[in-house]
């Protein structure tokens, strides 16, 4: 079976590409001169594997409510790209 995956709301589903992101891997590089200089002190997160797998990250200064609201705030965002704000309706 094959074809064009699609959203709940209908959009296309972006195909998985073994190829690498630019967008990914510049910002991994921005992130690691930021560890480098001492100034990013923490990191949480989830990522995206070829195949449709996740992985979920935490490593340094990560425990405080303010990572708990950011995490929230990027989950927010996460599910109004994925299924669209209600209010479009």
């Amino acid at each position: 079976m094959s074809g064009e995956i699609v959203s709940f709301r209908g959009a296309s589903v972006p195909q998985s590409s073994p190829d690498p992101d630019p967008e990914v891997v510049d910002y991994l590089k921005s992130l690691l001169e930021m560890a480098e200089t001492g100034d990013l002190q923490g990191l949480a997160g989830i990522s995206t594997h070829l195949g449709e797998r996740f992985s979920v990250h935490r490593v340094g200064a990560c425990v405080s409510s303010s990572v708990v609201g950011e995490l929230e705030l990027l989950k927010l965002r996460i599910a109004v790209e994925t299924f669209g704000d209600e209010d479009d309706d």
